[in-house]
C-alpha cells in the first residue's frame, strides 16, 4: 500500500545533490544510463510514488560500494531539501516546536505513514520518542535510514549542535549481523532492529534547546504557507475548533480508509473499537458530522490530486474511494459547479499565467 503513495521531489533531489558532490570530489562512481536519467528527471516532477524512490535508492546502492548507504546520503541534507517544512522547522522557537511542526505537516514530505512524538521514563529519566507507526506497511531500510540520519543531521544544524547524540534508534527490517555495529557507531547510541515501528530516541531535555535561525514572524508565515499546502482548516477556522488527539486520528484512518476503496462509517468505527452508533455520538460531542468530514476530505485530496498532471481522473477516483469516475465527477460538479476536468484545466491555465 505505501508504494503507491507520495514522496515530494525536494527530498528526492536530494539524491542528484548527493551524487553531484561525489563526483566533484573526485570519486569515481558508475551510474548507469537508466539510474541517471531517473536522476535528472527528478526536479520536474512534484511528486514521486515510494516505489520510484525505493528504486532510486537500490539502484544507486548497487553504483556506490558503500554499506548502509542511506546514512551517508542523510548526512547531506540540508533545510532546503524538507521545501517549506524545512523553513518551518528552521524558524521555530526551540526543537519542542520544530518537531511538533513536523508531526503536524510532514504530509508535505511524504504520504503514509506519520511520525508521533510521545514521552516515556526510562530509569526514572523523561524520555521524548518520535515513531512511525506502519499503518501503511513497512518502507526499505535505506529509506528509512536515510530518514532518520538525515533528520538527526538537520536537528544538529539548526541547533548548532554537531554533537547530539540520541539514546536509542529502532529499525523495522533486518540487517546483516556483520553491519549492526555500523549503525551504532554511526548513531552513537544502541540500535535494534527487527522492530515493530521506525523510531527514534532523545532526552526530554532536548526540545527545549533553542533553534539558531528562530524566527517568530517567519515561522507564522511558513506555518500559514504549509497549511495552504495542505489544504488543512485555518487555526482560527470554526468548523474544526480544537484538533484533538481523536480528531487527528479519525482524519488519518479516513484516508487510509479512501485509499483502500473502505470508506464507510463501519469500517472506521471498526478502527476505533467502536459501533457505527457509538462512533457517530463521538463525533457529535467533536461538534463534526462523519458525512461532512468524510466529504471535507475528499474534497482537500481532489484538489491536491488534480493538481497533479500524472494522475488520472479514473486514478483519482479510486484513491478517494469512488467505484468509478463518474461516481466522483458527479460528487466534484456538486462541490465546485463544474466538472473535474474543467477545473483541472483552469488551475493549470492560471498556473502557466501566474
Amino acid at each position: 500500500m505505501l508504494n503507491n503513495l507520495f514522496i515530494t521531489s525536494d527530498v528526492s533531489g536530494l539524491l542528484a545533490e548527493f551524487v553531484t558532490r561525489h563526483r566533484g570530489a573526485s570519486r569515481v562512481v558508475d551510474i548507469d544510463a537508466r539510474t541517471q536519467a531517473l536522476l535528472q528527471a527528478i526536479p520536474h516532477h512534484r511528486h514521486l510514488s515510494f516505489e520510484q524512490w525505493w528504486q532510486l535508492l537500490d539502484e544507486l546502492a548497487a553504483c556506490f560500494d558503500h554499506p548502509a548507504l542511506g546514512l551517508q546520503i542523510g548526512e547531506c541534507v540540508k533545510v532546503e531539501h524538507f521545501g517549506c517544512l524545512g523553513y518551518l522547522l528552521k524558524t521555530s522557537k526551540n526543537l519542542e516546536q520544530a518537531l511538533r511542526s513536523f508531526e503536524r505537516f510532514q504530509r508535505l514530505l511524504y504520504d503514509g505513514n506519520q511520525a508521533q512524538l510521545s514521552f516515556e521514563p526510562i530509569n526514572g529519566q523523561p524520555v521524548a520518542k518520535l515513531s512511525w507507526q506502519a499503518d501503511y506497511g513497512y518502507s526499505s531500510q535505506l529509506s528509512d535510514e536515510l530518514l532518520l540520519s538525515g533528520l538527526l543531521a538537520l536537528s544538529r544544524t539548526i541547533l548548532a549542535n554537531p554533537r547530539l547524540t540520541p539514546l536509542r534508534i529502532e529499525f523495522t527490517n533486518q540487517v546483516p549481523e556483520a553491519l549492526a555495529s555500523l549503525y551504532q557507531d554511526y548513531f552513537g547510541c544502541e540500535v535494534h532492529f527487527e522492530c515493530r515501528n521506525l523510531a527514534v530516541s532523545f532526552p526530554a531535555a532536548w526540545l527545549a534547546l533553542p533553534i539558531v535561525g528562530s524566527d517568530e514572524h517567519l515561522h507564522h508565515l511558513m506555518n500559514q504557507q504549509a497549511i495552504n499546502l495542505l489544504g488543512l482548516p485555518p487555526d482560527d477556522a470554526p468548523h474544526y475548533p480544537k484538533q484533538s488527539e481523536f480528531v487527528s486520528e479519525l482524519h488519518r484512518v479516513l484516508v487510509r480508509a479512501l485509499q483502500e476503496g473502505e470508506p464507510s462509517v463501519e469500517k472506521v468505527a471498526a478502527h476505533f473499537h467502536l459501533s457505527a452508533r457509538s462512533l457517530h455520538r463521538k463525533l457529535q460531542e467533536e461538534g463534526l458530522v462523519f458525512r461532512d468530514f468524510l466529504r471535507d476530505i475528499r474534497k482537500t485530496l481532489a484538489e491536491r490530486y488534480l493538481g497533479e498532471d500524472k494522475i488520472s481522473l479514473p486514478e483519482i477516483a479510486l484513491m478517494l474511494g469512488y467505484s468509478e469516475q463518474s461516481a466522483f465527477s458527479r460528487a466534484f460538479k456538486q462541490w465546485y459547479g463544474q466538472t473535474p476536468v474543467r477545473y483541472q484545466k483552469q488551475k493549470f491555465r492560471s498556473a502557466l499565467q501566474a
